[in-house]
């Protein structure tokens, strides 16, 4: 069986220091030249291992902290996105059509149908949250998928002999609404006139 104790390096280290008396009691207690017994109490390990449970503490909790606002961040991020690549598509189109067949002035949809110079018809609506542009049968999605389209409203605010000026009104919110980080509703509203 093998004796707890110092090793024959240590042994030797001692013997250099002047050390002649030492007792084995492991690396965090050592005895002094003139015979006092040096090292950590209880009381201080306790201390310092409360000490460091504290700091790492703090450290885990900046970092959630940080990871939470990274996430926040990105849900801002793609709801402004795809909120500001819908405004200026729908702007855009409304801009280049040649007449609005719905909503008719004065009234309000949820459906916008434009007609373009070249005659075809374009519409604009709402499918399973998602804002698509449907091109005489050809469906493109504006918004993705991650983020939800709410409340789309068109309304022509052009009276009688005025060119056509609609109203464009939604909610968007991102898909994902398991906790605070990915809740940012908004509202967004423009108006846009066609050039004739």
């Amino acid at each position: 069986m093998k004796s707890k104790g110092f090793t024959p390096y240590k042994k030797m280290f001692l013997k250099k220091l002047g050390i002649n008396k030492y007792i084995a009691v492991g690396d965090l207690m050592s005895l002094t030249d003139n015979g006092v017994l040096t090292g950590f109490t209880l009381i201080e390990t306790l201390i310092y291992t409360a000490l460091i449970g504290i700091v790492l503490t703090g450290f885990i909790t900046f970092a959630l902290l940080i990871s939470g606002l990274s996430t926040k961040n990105y849900v801002i991020e793609e709801v402004n996105v795809n909120a500001r690549t819908a405004v200026n598509l729908i702007s855009q189109k409304i801009k280049q059509a040649k007449g609005v067949v719905n909503p008719t002035q004065g009234m309000a949809s949820s459906i916008l149908i434009l007609q373009m110079p070249d005659g075809r018809l374009l519409t604009i609506s709402a499918s399973g949250n998602v804002l698509t542009l449907d091109e005489d049968g050809s469906v493109v999605h504006i918004t993705g998928d991650e983020v939800a389209v709410i409340d789309l409203n068109f309304t022509n605010l052009a009276g009688a002999d005025q060119n056509d000026n609609i109203r464009i009104t939604f909610n968007i919110e991102y898909n994902n609404a398991l906790s605070v980080e990915y809740n940012y509703p908004q509202s967004y509203q423009t108006a846009v006139s066609l050039r004739r």
